[in-house]
């Protein structure tokens, strides 16, 4: 499933968790308590506002919102942080605000880097074929060309 996400700059907080999760535990941990481990160093970074700063270029907003008009919003972590705390209380809510919540590439990088975990493959690896692609003039397939 992860390699789909390879060429996508973006992930849902209900899509990035199980997958990541899944990744880091790698058959030998238990991967329901790094995934809610995940979740609780997560949310904690968004609330603190350290994804803030994170994003693409630009406006350098690591988070979104996905808005009533299927957009994404800007969303600075002290505002995603109220809707996380009301999440909390069940879950429901937090799957919710999870289809609604969207992290940006650079600020799922950045956190893994900040947390020294594992980057998520299909994000790093999909780096490695675009900088491959980029050295060699060679791309492989049209997904590549599209990504690089």
């Amino acid at each position: 499933m992860s390699i789909l996400y390879r060429t996508k700059g973006w992930l849902t907080l209900a899509q990035l968790i199980p997958a990541w999760a899944s990744e880091l535990a790698d058959g030998k941990t238990n991967a329901s308590q790094i995934e809610r481990d995940l979740k609780h160093f997560i949310m904690e970074d968004i609330m603190n506002g350290r994804l803030d700063d994170a994003g693409p270029l630009g406006r350098r907003l690591g988070l979104r919102i996905i808005t009533p008009e299927n957009r994404a919003g800007y969303l600075e972590g002290q505002q995603a942080g109220e809707l996380l705390i009301l999440a909390r209380e069940s879950p429901e809510g937090f799957s919710f605000v999870s289809r609604h919540l969207v992290l940006m590439k650079e600020a799922v990088l950045d956190f893994a880097r900040r947390h020294q975990l594992p980057s998520p493959s299909w994000w790093t690896d999909a780096t490695n074929v675009a900088v491959q692609s980029v050295r060699t003039g060679h791309v492989d397939s049209a997904s590549d060309a599209a990504f690089v």
